[in-house]
Parts: C-alpha cells; structure tokens; sequence
C-alpha cells in the first residue's frame, strides 16, 4: 500500500494500479486513481493558494515537505512534458501513481538501512513510467530539507548527465528547482548553479553529474547515486563496483539492455559472481494508470520496424535479440516450492495434441489477484488414443495401461477435475479422422474435457488470428506472460522448464534473411506449444472487446415474404411448439 504521509487522510493512501496487464479490474483501478489525482490537484492548488501570502502556511508547508519525500512530490513538484496529448496548460504537475510512491519510500528505506544488500536498490522498468524524474525530484527535495546531503547524477554520457537538454539528469533536477516558490529555495546569492554542480550554501548540500568511464567518480563522496539507464553504461560494472564506499546508497535504474552485457540483469536478478542482490523494485507500464492497452498497440505501431527496441524498451525482454534460444529468459528462471496447487484459483490444461507424435498436457493456475501465472506439473506421452487422456484428466485410470508418471499424478488430476477447470490447446486438435471422423477433441467431450481451441467469446474459432497460427505470433504472446510464470517443485513443472530452457531455433543460415525462423521439432516443441496456445487464448481474451462481431446477414426481401407463410412448415421442421 503506497501512502503519502502530511496530505489530508481522505486523499493519502494512493489507489492501487493494475496488478498485471490481464487484471480483471484494471479499468477500475485507473478510474480511481484519476479520481484521486482530480482531488489531489484540487488540494494542491489550494495549498499552493494558501503558501501565496500565509506566512504561517508557508512554515507549516516546509515542516510538511522535509518530513516526506512523497508529498514534496505530489504537492510541489512539476514535468516537463511537451508532448501535446498529454500537457496541459502551465507547469503539470507531478502527481505521482502507486509505483512512484513506492520508489520514493525504496529509497528512504535504503539509506536508513545498516550495511548489506539493502543499502543499494535497482529499478528495471518500462519507459514513460517517469523514474527518472521521480529520483530527480527527490534529489531536489534532500538538497533543500536534509542535512549534510551530497547526491551524485551518474549517467552513461555526459550530454545524459549534465547538458541543456531536458533529457539529462540535471536538467530535470533544474526544472524542478526554478518552478518552486521564491521562499521555498535558496535565494541566488544563496547557491552556485554551474555545469555538473548545484550548491546550496545555506545547509552545504550539493548535487553533482557525471558519466561513467573506466576510472568515473574516482574520490567521490555522497549520500546517495542515482545510475541512470545503468544497463546502457559501457563501464557500468567499474563504476558500480568503484562506489560501494563513497556512497550511503546506489539506485541503479534502467531500461532493460545487454548492448554492454548483462550486468544490470545480473544485478536486480541476483546472478553476479558475489551473489549479491540489491533492493528490487519493478515498474512496467501497466503500474502507470495513464498507460492502457490502446497505448501498449499504439507504441507497438510506432516500433513496427524494430520489435526488438519495442521488447527491450516496454516489455522489459532483454533477451529479445538472441540468436540461437527462442526463450533464453528461461535460463534465469527456477522451480519454487512456494507455487502450489490451489483448487480456489481458475485452473487451465494447456494441450498439444498428438497421437503418433507426442502429446504434452501442462497443468496451470493463474492467480488473478496477484497476476501470477503458475505452471503445476505436466504429463507428457505419445502413441496413446484420445480416450487414454481422458481418463487421465478426469483422474480415473482403469480400461488403460497407464504409466507410473500417471499414478503420480492421479489424485492431483482428480482434484483439478472436480474444479471444473478450463481446457485450452491448438486447432490441430479438431481436425478429423477420415476413418472415424472423430477429432481427438471430440473423444474427449464424453469426459466432460471440452476445449477451447483460440476461439473467441462468441465460441468461434479464430483461425483468422495471426498470433493463433503463425510461430511468430505464439512467441510473441508467450513473451507478454514469461515475466508472470511462476513453476512448481514437480517433475512436469521441472520438465517444461527445460523446454523452455532448451527449444533452440532450427538454424541461423536462412536462405532469405526476411523469412520468420521457427524452432527445432524435437521434445521441447509439445510443451513449449501447449503454453504457447495458453499464452494466445489470454491474448485474445484481451482483445474480445476490440473485436468486430460479424452480424448475421439480414433476409432479402423474397425470404421476408416467403416467412410467413412457411413459419407453421418450419415449426413443424423443427420440433416447435405452437399455440
């Protein structure tokens, strides 16, 4: 719960955002931020009315900023923001989300904290979420209100640390500075404001720029750093590593990047040699409430000519651009006996069908107050009819010669039976047997399994859908879900992660560059499919409000006149009762 303390107690617990991007109430959530912001403003601007001429207010109002980070912020802070959808007339001010809120109270908590991990934080985060700014203000907030406080703005280039243009650091801790009251900074005699330097001297505090080079900051002393876009630094390791004793704290924010390696990723995911891992704190975009889907398809629209910049940049995918693995963000991934089956929570089967070839069912709950997609266990086996897996999803094994993976999972399958759960795998599944004409769908509907084969809400089949049945589309869908897979301590959560781990590319040495590379058939391919079937059904359920429903054709005119005098015949015809 993000709470910002000195504002009146109606307005200080600030809305919760979505907690994914399939949240049920995201709607909501943004609506009651909005709202919140709506009032917020309004006090804002009534404070603001009162600090004008209240010399009274004005102490107040101090007292109330250097006790809070947050409410410096809210009531207080401004964006630079020229993009015309989203300005508005003067300054706008920087009303912050749950998330910001939260960093803020990150960074409180870590230079309070005694020496260890918890002294530095990272941030990985989507772009246009506003971090950057969020710590720029605070820097502005500790140089006026907090003793003896010294804070260095590192940034990759030094254009991005101290320069004229907004996109540098200290050009946003300069806008925010000047659009403060007179009486609230430094008169001018008061300060030094030079390239890389802002001097308070009145309390001595200053804060400092630089960019990161193999020998940067080399004698720097301070209370805190922030590491701008840290994952873009060539030397960000050296320079990372060169200021464990000169600062109290380091908070190392960034877009994900392995342009200069994965030092960054290593960092926030606790894979460095020393195993040390800092505070983490993620923000994607859906933890901005001013962020929907319409702009998630927008900013895909506009990265149309680079996927890969649209995955690094709001994905937070750092391995979008790897040549040989088709997920090799499975490699950082783990079993976790945390994830348990719970029958209170939906339950899935993601199925890739097959009779000769392999057949893979993976057993997955979603947690939709969490967001939390966890993989179970799985079953996988091949030369068996339709009917075999029946028995084993409804958890009765007679009538077959079941395996031992199949009684280890028997009363597993029985509980999951019992909670009606929904049946999710590939079109595939419903193709015919010219002999039989059975599909190895229907033998399963006599169990009660029936199964949604990327269909949309209306119960047609999307074949149309690009994502339900090209490569390209599947993985891309897979990829908006990876950050959320959570897998069990089972041996079929085990082995579907190695199928992750291990589904490799068929080659690199493709005869025409533009054509989409597909993965290797071996035994990864039937569970990777069936989660990526899982992945494109969540996809569409997102789109159904998007999708033109297609109305039935209206009669001709010759049909309007031939009904009535045929409606006894077609009652007759179909088993209608008439009175």
């Amino acid at each position: 719960m993000a709470v910002i303390p000195g504002l009146p107690e109606s307005l200080r617990e600030v809305p919760p955002a979505p907690h994914s991007r399939d949240d049920p109430h995201a709607d909501r959530k943004r609506a009651d931020w909005r709202s919140w912001r709506d009032r917020v403003i309004a006090y804002r601007n009534h404070r603001h009315a009162l600090c004008a001429t209240d010399k009274r207010q004005r102490d107040i109002e101090l007292a109330l900023c250097a006790n809070s980070r947050a409410y410096f912020l809210t009531i207080w802070g401004t964006l630079h923001e020229p993009r015309r959808r989203k300005s508005a007339k003067g300054d706008p001010p920087f009303i912050p989300f749950a998330k910001q809120v939260e960093l803020l109270d990150q960074l409180d908590a870590s230079l309070r904290a005694e020496e260890g991990d918890d002294q530095d934080f990272v941030v990985s985060k989507c772009r246009d979420v506003g971090a950057t700014w969020v710590l720029a203000t605070a820097a502005v907030h500790d140089w006026l209100f907090v003793e003896a406080s010294i804070v260095g703005c590192i940034s990759y280039k030094q254009e991005y640390a101290d320069s004229a243009d907004m996109k540098s650091i200290m050009a946003k801790v300069r806008y925010c500075l000047y659009r403060l009251p007179d009486w609230m900074r430094p008169a001018k005699t008061e300060m030094r404001d030079k390239t890389n330097l802002l001097k308070n001297y009145r309390n001595g505090n200053e804060i400092f720029a630089d960019s990161t080079t193999s020998d940067s900051m080399v004698g720097a002393r301070g209370s805190w750093a922030l590491f701008d876009e840290l994952a873009k630094h060539e030397h960000g390791q050296a320079a990372w590593s060169g200021t464990a004793s000169a600062f109290d704290t380091r908070a190392g924010v960034s877009t994900e990047d392995f342009q200069h390696g994965s030092f960054f990723y290593d960092l926030h995911t606790g894979r460095n040699d020393e195993g040390i891992r800092p505070a983490v704190l993620t923000i994607d975009w859906w933890d901005n409430p001013m962020l929907d889907e319409v702009w998630l398809q927008r900013q895909k629209r506009r990265f149309a000519s680079d996927p890969h910049r649209f995955a690094l940049e709001i994905e937070r995918n750092p391995f979008t651009n790897t040549e040989s693995f088709v997920y090799p963000e499975a490699r950082f991934l783990s079993v976790s006996d945390d994830v348990q089956f719970d029958p209170t929570l939906p339950q899935y089967t993601a199925i890739d069908p097959g009779v000769r070839d392999d057949c893979a069912l993976v057993f997955v709950q979603e947690n939709p107050h969490t967001g939390h997609i966890d993989i179970l266990d799985a079953y996988v086996s091949n030369g068996k009819p339709a009917d075999y897996y029946g028995k084993l999803l409804s958890g009765d094994l007679t009538g077959h010669d079941f395996d031992d993976n199949a009684y280890r999972l028997r009363d597993f399958l029985a509980k999951r039976y019992a909670a009606k759960g929904t049946y999710i795998g590939d079109v595939a599944g419903w193709n015919q047997e010219a002999a039989t004409m059975d599909s190895f769908y229907s033998r399963l509907e006599p169990y009660k399994i029936f199964v949604r084969r990327d269909r949309m809400h209306d119960g047609e089949i999307a074949q149309s859908q690009r994502m339900a049945k090209s490569f390209r589309g599947r993985r891309e869908a897979m990829r908006e879900i990876f950050p959320r897979l959570r897998f069990a301590n089972t041996p079929g959560a085990s082995l579907v992660l190695e199928a992750f781990r291990q589904n490799r590319y068929r080659d690199t040495d493709r005869a025409v560059q533009s054509e989409e590379r597909k993965p290797l058939h071996d035994w990864t391919s039937h569970p990777v499919s069936a989660m990526e079937y899982f992945a494109v059904n969540k996809r569409l359920e997102r789109q159904i409000l998007d999708v033109y429903l297609q109305r039935p054709p209206k009669p001709s005119q010759m049909a309007h006149k031939r009904w009535p005098n045929n409606a006894a015949q077609y009652a007759r015809v179909n088993g209608i009762t008439t009175w």
